[in-house]
């Protein structure tokens, strides 16, 4: 599980700062270990949007486009939506 937000605690506020892709979408890190890397599930890191999930997330936009894969994967959610009315309402809201 990456996130977990408790019963009743409301929609979760996200503000991320610094939009590069990596804080956006998540990443999985990697340890040295004896000349080689390894990863582990505990060196998942949830991304902003796996924070945000259920609530809202809050983005500079001259930042986000001044990044150059964080803009087109932040994008592409409300472009898949255009095809379900009810999705799009809340991407084009935000």
């Amino acid at each position: 599980m990456l996130i977990e937000h408790a019963e009743g605690s409301g929609a979760p506020i996200v503000y991320e700062d610094n939009p590069t892709h990596d804080n956006l979408v998540g990443r999985v890190e990697h340890q040295a270990q004896m000349g080689t890397l390894v990863t582990n599930f505990m060196l998942i890191k949830a991304g902003a949007f796996h924070r945000a999930n259920g609530g809202y997330l809050v983005l500079d936009a001259l930042k986000i486009l001044t990044q150059p894969f964080a803009w087109r994967r932040s994008s592409a959610p409300c472009a898949r939506a255009r095809s379900a009315p009810s999705r799009w309402a809340r991407c084009s809201a935000s």
